[in-house]
């Protein structure tokens, strides 16, 4: 099913629900008979060819996408126990609470932020930022593209970081900053993409933000 899901092949997804329902029940069952929930996550998914935790990340994300909140939350309550790598799913508990206004969903991302700046997760960071631009939250923005840009490296992580200061401009409606920004992505196009970026070209993209 998860192969067929992949491959935009699957259109009844009754038997999906329902399969991940009958995982939900095993992994309830096999828990209580002893063991961490994460365990007994783990010893299902030796068996499994694909990896059910990054197929339940997407499968929500496309849930809240398609407008199927309560169905996410189902599973998002359903499985948060089990998943071992609980930050993203903390992540998808922000999204889906800032689809329903809920104060909650900024406490989730100040709580994942601080955790990030302890053990920073270079991916999840990419995420949050554009999250948060779309969000049109600036305080959270500021503080996730601050941390980011300590963390990216190479010329390829600065264009994607580029793209999304543009975004946050161009949200903000401040047009000759957006322009800037994309000036300046449009002259490192041609720089190999695994080049070392130097500290000045964080320190004058830097700048572009704290005048914002």
């Amino acid at each position: 099913m998860i192969y067929r899901y992949d491959r935009d092949e699957l259109f009844d997804e009754e038997e999906l629900q329902k399969l991940l329902s009958d995982l939900e029940d095993i992994l309830d069952q096999a828990a209580d008979t002893g063991g961490t929930p994460e365990e007994v996550f783990q010893m299902v998914c030796q068996y499994c060819a694909h990896d059910i935790e990054a197929f339940l990340y997407d499968y929500i994300i496309e849930q809240m996408d398609e407008g199927n909140e309560i169905y996410a939350s189902e599973l998002l309550d359903g499985f948060y126990d089990y998943i071992s790598d609980k930050k993203w799913f903390d992540f998808l508990k922000a999204r889906l609470f800032a689809l329903s206004d809920s104060e909650d969903s900024e406490s989730l991302l100040l709580g994942l932020l601080e955790q990030q700046e302890e053990s920073p997760d270079l991916d999840l960071c990419f995420e949050l930022c554009r999250f948060v631009v779309n969000r049109g939250d600036t305080e959270i923005f500021f503080r996730a593209a601050d941390l980011l840009l300590k963390l990216i490296d190479k010329e390829n992580e600065f264009h994607s970081f580029l793209d999304i200061v543009a975004e946050f401009h161009r949200c903000l409606d401040m047009d000759n900053q957006e322009k800037a920004v994309l000036d300046i992505l449009a002259k490192r196009k041609n720089l190999a993409l695994d080049r070392s970026i130097e500290a000045k070209d964080k320190e004058m993209i830097r700048e572009y933000l704290k005048n914002a």
